[in-house]
């Protein structure tokens, strides 16, 4: 077992866990943070959906209910998303790649939870995508491609459109730096082939998150 299947396998539903218990503390402190976090709570427990992710040649399926998060060796019900990852990048780039908190302490486990949404699945729920995300110049990877399917159940062999950016761009997202947006506007985010399905769900959920 590769060290990215192992994670997923054994640690992702912990620290999806934990990033779920941090947010129930936060709503029920009455501070500054606990309409936010109660906001966030909602929606992650909300969410009731499976995915599949192939690591290598390895299928990996998740799904999400109540706020828990379930690993299957055989599809579930009502997969809708699907990714196809390489192991090594999803091991050096997705894993360990930036702080050494990335997969450590509150910060890593609120990352994990706030990735599942009631609102994105709902958002997605008449969409369907196809395509290819190209990571320019990973650390010792060179170009890594993820394959991603949104409303299908398979990750697409061909895409219909292909985002491309590269890892710095993408670290600076993954911390908060710059949002999609802004690195959309800024040229660091290229976009090739018929990608109109995809300005349209963004549109989308901007609008959303203007409104929230």
């Amino acid at each position: 077992m590769s060290d990215a299947v192992d994670f997923i396998k054994n640690q992702y539903p912990a620290l999806f866990a934990r990033g779920v218990e941090i947010l129930r503390e936060r709503a029920d402190a009455g501070d500054e943070r606990a309409d936010q976090a109660k906001a966030q709570l909602d929606d992650i427990l909300a969410a009731n959906g499976a995915s599949l992710l192939r690591i290598d040649d390895e299928d990996i399926y998740l799904s999400v209910n109540d706020g828990a998060v379930t690993v299957h060796e055989t599809a579930p019900d009502g997969v809708r998303m699907a990714f196809a990852v390489p192991g090594d990048a999803l091991t050096e780039v997705f894993l360990e790649a930036g702080d050494n908190d990335l997969l450590e302490g509150d910060r890593a486990a609120l990352r994990v939870a706030r990735s599942v949404s009631k609102k994105l699945e709902d958002a997605l729920a008449d969409h369907v995508l196809e395509f290819h995300l190209i990571i320019g110049d990973a650390p010792d990877l060179g170009d890594v491609t993820v394959r991603i399917g949104l409303g299908v159940d398979e990750p697409p062999a061909e895409p219909k459109f292909t985002v491309n950016m590269k890892y710095d761009d993408l670290e600076a997202a993954r911390e908060s730096k710059m949002n999609p947006q802004q690195l959309f506007m800024a040229g660091k985010i290229k976009l090739g082939g018929d990608y109109s399905g995809a300005m349209q769900l963004a549109m989308q959920l901007m609008q959303q998150a203007q409104n929230s």
